[in-house]
């Protein structure tokens, strides 16, 4: 009856894919089905659409990475030395990370990433995002992974610079 089906939300029906076919990993279409929840209710599914998805399925690995520290836009005030960035020590400089192992085998860096845009007069630590590089530095997308953090501090040590005046005595 029309009274019925127009009153129809998602809550109403069960959808299904079965992965009973799948034995290996790779991409496969599955195809969607649609149950009323209740039976008794005078109405049947005929048609779903899309009729399949796509999924892909791969196996789970975890995998240890060193992490390092990149802060951009780093500048010293005169007679000092803006050093390379590190992880704080406060933190770790490794990253666990878990999820699709032909996404793990794509990452070839893990960058602690901060853009700092600044002139620093002391060493000073900054909030840094964890972001994930290929071999041909392209960003990995972190969908579908875990990571054991998310973001890390990082130091910019700053050093003092001077010229000193040598004399060679024999």
């Amino acid at each position: 009856p029309t009274y019925l089906v127009n009153s129809l939300k998602s809550e109403n029906f069960n959808i299904f894919a079965s992965a009973a076919s799948v034995d290996a990993p790779g991409e496969y279409d599955l195809e969607v089905v649609a149950l009323p929840v209740d039976t008794n209710k005078g109405y049947e599914v005929l048609k779903v659409v899309p009729s399949t998805v796509k999924v892909s399925f791969d196996y789970i690995d975890t995998k240890e990475f060193t992490v390092k520290a990149l802060a951009e836009g780093v500048t010293a005030s005169e007679g000092l030395i803006a050093e390379n960035s590190v992880v704080s020590s406060a933190e770790s400089d490794t990253i666990t990370i878990t999820g699709p192992r032909t996404v793990l085998n794509r990452i070839d860096s893990v960058v602690a990433y901060t853009k700092v845009n600044k002139t620093l007069s002391a060493s000073q630590t900054f909030d840094a995002a964890i972001k994930l590089y290929d071999k041909n530095i392209k960003e990995v997308s972190t969908e579908n992974l875990t990571l054991s953090a998310t973001k890390v501090k990082v130091t910019v040590p700053i050093s003092k610079k001077n010229t000193v005046s040598v004399k060679v005595a024999f």
